[in-house]
């Protein structure tokens, strides 16, 4: 699950795996390393969840009405 709400939010986003890594968690590997059946644990899960739901409303405010 947490793997295509990255995957959904990057192609909405238009950006590569190393930069939402980068951005969400400092991690430039992250998505490769999840796309390569890495486990996380449920905090990072929860953390990169709570940037994708902070940058669409951060995203969505800046749209003109």
């Amino acid at each position: 699950m947490l793997l295509q709400a990255v995957q959904a939010y990057m192609r909405r986003r238009r950006i590569s795996p190393t930069r939402f890594g980068r951005e969400a968690l400092g991690d430039p590997n992250f998505v490769l390393d999840l796309q390569d059946g890495r486990v996380c644990r449920r905090a990072t899960e929860k953390k990169v969840l709570s940037y994708i739901a902070a940058e669409e409303a951060r995203l969505a405010a800046e749209q003109p009405p």
